[in-house]
């Protein structure tokens, strides 16, 4: 069989020339101690970080169940009231026996219950907004809100359950 080409093909200056072999590829794992110290610091911190952040997310279930619930509730009628309406005071008081001791919540009564969620949350003003409106949904028979005075509340409701507790209110 003839080859393809004539002997002297090509360029005839690589005629001998020999490839260099490729390095071994580098590790991106750290060669030194005091790397893999730091490499070691920075798992054991994200770690932290991570489960810090899955034990609030735990802690603040009760919060997120309670702003579903106000987010399931059907169109206020101030003619005839539901009465889920009534429940907005227990649901309030849930939500904040979830966060401060039974001792401090289970204490509070009447007008008391507005100035103790305002001194609680700096975001509300149920004492100026909404005044004794939770006392009278929670006491009274017949009761005759309007829609506005009814939105107001569950906006205040909504922004308590939120914000109670932060340090920077």
């Amino acid at each position: 069989m003839k080859p393809l080409f004539d002997a002297p093909w090509g360029n005839y200056l690589l005629k001998e020339f020999v490839e260099t072999q490729a390095p071994e590829s580098v590790s991106w794992f750290p060669q030194t101690i005091a790397w893999k110290i730091l490499f070691v610091c920075f798992l054991v911190w994200s770690a932290r970080k991570v489960w810090l952040k899955v034990k609030a997310y735990k802690a603040n279930a009760y919060r997120r169940e309670a702003l579903s619930w106000l987010a399931n509730l059907p169109e206020f009628n101030s003619t005839k009231p539901d009465s889920q309406y009534r429940q907005l005071p227990a649901l309030i008081k849930t939500t904040a026996l979830f966060y401060f001791q039974r001792k401090e919540v289970n204490n509070i009564h009447f007008s008391d219950w507005d100035t103790w969620l305002d001194s609680h949350c700096t975001k509300t003003d149920f004492t100026h907004k909404c005044p004794q409106l939770l006392t009278h949904i929670s006491y009274r028979e017949h009761i005759s809100i309007g829609q506005q005075d009814m939105h107001t509340l569950v906006e205040q409701i909504k922004i308590w359950i939120i914000h109670h507790g932060d340090s920077n209110d």
